[in-house]
């Protein structure tokens, strides 16, 4: 037969091995959260950076044909009024299709990505709101 004291020993080793069981288990949770957050900050930066190239992409471009039509309008006097009317519906379209950009994103239900500009990643948004 084993002695109080023994018994008592034996136990509190149980007790002090499974806490740290317990311990080690809750460690090990808060390490893996604590990555897992990281892992979704990081992919986080890395769609907003995708993201700021698609808006870079998709709204300089309508933007620089505004601007430059703009210029003509202001500019070239020598313009007729045809290609002064062609001038303002191209700055509509320009308008437009940024219009439809920002209703595109607006309109996310999930993330696609493609590649475009030399290998550069871009959001896909040409296919949102579309069946598809």
């Amino acid at each position: 037969a084993f002695s109080a004291e023994y018994k008592h020993t034996i136990y509190l080793e149980m007790v002090v091995v499974a806490l740290l069981v317990i311990f080690g288990g809750l460690v090990l949770a808060v390490v893996i959260v604590r990555m897992q957050r990281r892992l979704m900050q990081t992919e986080n930066l890395a769609l907003v950076g995708k993201m700021a190239v698609t808006l870079r992409h998709e709204i300089n471009n309508p933007l620089a044909a505004i601007v430059g039509n703009s210029y003509l309008l202001r500019h070239d006097e020598e313009l007729t009024p045809k290609q002064r009317q062609e001038t303002v519906v191209a700055i509509e379209e320009s308008a437009q299709r940024i219009s439809a950009v920002v209703k595109n994103l607006s309109e996310m239900e999930e993330v696609s990505i493609t590649d475009r500009l030399g290998g550069v990643e871009m959001l896909d948004i040409s296919k949102q709101g579309e069946a598809g």
